[in-house]
């Protein structure tokens, strides 16, 4: 399906007369030229359309796209499910798509083919130049972040050395401070934040820890997340481990994980309890 096949058809099954489609946006015979592929418009135009159609781009996309996501991110989904299960037979296939696709020009393949690098060399146990890698050079020098970027590194973080993730997600958290009120940015940017502390912990950087701690502590999350409420409690109980050394934060931690099993996740459960068994053999409060 074409995008204006799509306007089309949300037109139509949302039952929005044309007229008020197109309320001083266009004419009508500009708007029937458009949706049988005549003629394009102007982003103006065309962005009004959507804001009259109670849309979002993406949405737009998801349904012109059949209901499916692109192929960016089903290539993004393929990669995390490789390096997932460690098959370097796939990463090594997937990394050579990409960098087909980079050489027309496809900056984004250009990216994946950088994380897809980084990540072989984590399986591997081989080492990377960050210098040369696609990804990392974007990432260092852009300064204003969108969702593109927090994506990008959120799935990358864990996969820099500890100067190079002081410096990209410094620069991340002032842009997505600025976006903290839209979603789905305050969600996603609080958990690129848990995801730093997580590797900092591991790192043994527990100043740079500590740091972002405080900065979760100043966010304000409503009731309804759940999750990202018993991440914060989680974390600064262990703040109180490790800082304070008070010993019954211990406790607090192990009560916020026995909730995971009451919310059914185990998995979850799983990955918060060898972080905390992790913490205790690198600190030993």
């Amino acid at each position: 399906m074409e995008m204006h096949e799509a306007v089309a058809l949300i037109r139509k099954n949302k039952n929005i007369p044309v007229k008020k489609l197109t309320n001083d946006i266009i004419s009508r015979a500009t708007y029937n030229r458009f949706i049988s592929g005549q003629t394009d418009l102007n982003i103006c135009s065309f962005l009004s359309l959507i804001e009259n159609l109670h849309i979002s781009l993406d949405e737009l996309t998801y349904i012109k796209n059949g209901y499916t996501l692109n192929i960016e991110q089903d290539i993004m989904n393929d990669i995390k499910k490789a390096f997932e299960i460690q098959n370097l037979d796939e990463l090594h296939a997937l990394q050579k798509f990409c960098a087909v696709k980079a050489s027309c020009g496809e900056e984004i393949f250009a990216h994946l083919e950088g994380l897809i690098d980084l990540l072989l060399a984590r399986v591997t146990g081989k080492s990377v130049s960050l210098i040369d890698n696609s990804l990392y050079e974007y990432l260092i020098k852009v300064e204003t972040w969108t969702r593109y970027e927090l994506i990008l590194f959120n799935n990358s973080l864990f996969l820099f050395d500890i100067d190079s993730t002081k410096i990209i997600l410094s620069r991340a958290v002032h842009s997505l401070d600025q976006l903290s009120e839209l979603q789905p940015y305050g969600n996603e940017s609080f958990r690129l934040v848990t995801n730093a502390i997580v590797f900092f912990l591991q790192h043994e950087s527990l100043f740079d820890a500590d740091k972002y701690i405080q900065y979760l502590s100043r966010y304000q999350l409503p009731e309804d997340y759940l999750y990202e409420r018993l991440l914060l409690k989680i974390f600064t109980n262990i703040q109180s481990l490790l800082i304070l050394n008070q010993k019954d934060s211990l406790e607090e931690i192990y009560k916020c994980l026995d909730f995971f099993d009451y919310l059914g996740s185990p998995s979850l459960k799983k990955m918060m309890y060898d972080l905390i068994q992790d913490i205790l053999k690198i600190y030993k409060p």
